[in-house]
């Protein structure tokens, strides 16, 4: 049974065929960390990855650092891409 809240109509099976699509969609919109380690120079790159995966560095202190770069971003952007880009 599909929550009230939901809306009439929306079958689990939609869903399914719904989340699938977005996960193979090739026009993704790709995040600001993604951008930036797909645009930065290779050095650049390669220290925003290596903090990325330092857990020791809060997604707050590298917003800082990559704002101080003249980069717009939040730490939330930062803890967003932690989770949910590969």
């Amino acid at each position: 049974m599909v929550p009230a809240w939901i809306g009439a109509g929306v079958a689990k099976a939609d869903l399914a065929a719904l989340l699938a699509q977005q996960a193979q969609s090739k026009n993704r919109v790709r995040c600001t960390a993604c951008k930036f380690l797909g645009d930065a120079p290779p050095e650049d790159a390669t220290t925003l990855s290596e903090a990325l995966s330092d857990p020791e560095m809060s997604a707050g202190m590298i917003a800082r650092a990559l704002q101080a770069y003249g980069v717009t971003v939040s730490p939330s952007a930062i803890s967003r891409h932690r989770r949910e880009c590969r």
